[in-house]
């Protein structure tokens, strides 16, 4: 893995954009465990529909 100019909070919570195939879940995977982190994939169509806000 390619050493990154960012550094990733752990202290607070963070949208990460970027395009397909860039290394974002491999980024966070290698910096946060599964034990501490809460996971939310919005292209989960599943989990897309527990946050949504219905008006």
């Amino acid at each position: 893995m390619f050493r990154r100019l960012l550094e990733l909070s752990k202290k607070r919570s963070f949208f990460l954009f970027g395009a397909r195939s860039t290394g974002k879940s491999t980024l966070l995977k290698h910096t946060f465990t599964k034990d501490d982190t809460l996971w939310c994939n919005l292209l989960k169509p599943e989990e897309a529909d527990r946050f949504h806000r219905k008006h």
